[in-house]
């Protein structure tokens, strides 16, 4: 998994995997798991001159071309062209979805995932169905502290409790309930 901040350019990154890829002959999927994200890494392929085809629902189109960017709900269903390299955009949401590691463990090449919260519930645990962990290592492109110092990200100044009382918030299935969060740390 490649884990990089929100704003550090996660799409960009990817693209340069993309070209990589298809500069030695590969095909690449791109998948997302929402339609706005397929259509917005659509357009920034586009603009970078990535010929690509989609897969989404009625939107699908060029499935010929060396790459695709797919949602994952359409291709769960429809299934995934062969490709020589997956890349999983928002990655820390496939531990928690059949569909995704339905499509992980019918693919034989390499996965790579792209996240800015690389420590989600479940992206460690062993799955049985992929016969190990979703991902087997973690690439840190860069911190947000070091996108501060080169002017990438804007400094913030963070102002919150520093001991919150948070024994009168409820947790519901092993999470804060986000309300009664809210108002205990306001």
């Amino acid at each position: 998994i490649l884990s990089s901040p929100t704003g550090s350019g996660k799409t960009e990154i990817g693209m340069i995997l993309v070209r990589g890829a298809v500069a030695k002959g590969k095909r690449v999927g791109f998948l997302c798991n929402r339609i706005n994200l397929v259509g917005q890494t659509s357009a920034r392929f586009f603009k970078a001159g990535i010929a690509h085809g989609v897969i989404q629902g009625q939107n699908t189109s060029r499935t010929y071309e060396p790459v695709l960017v797919a949602s994952i709900q359409t291709v769960a269903k429809r299934g995934m062209p062969e490709v020589d390299l997956l890349i999983i955009d928002e990655a820390h949401g496939v531990a928690g979805s059949k569909d995704y590691r339905k499509v992980i463990s019918a693919h034989k090449g390499p996965v790579i995932g792209l996240s800015a919260t690389p420590f989600s519930k479940g992206l460690g645990k062993h799955y049985d169905d992929l016969g190990g962990a979703l991902f087997e290592q973690m690439v840190i492109a860069a911190s947000i502290q070091e996108l501060i110092d080169m002017g990438f990200l804007v400094d913030c100044d963070v102002y919150a409790p520093s001991q919150p009382d948070l024994s009168n918030v409820k947790i519901t299935a092993g999470d804060y309930n986000e309300r009664e969060l809210g108002e205990a740390v306001d």
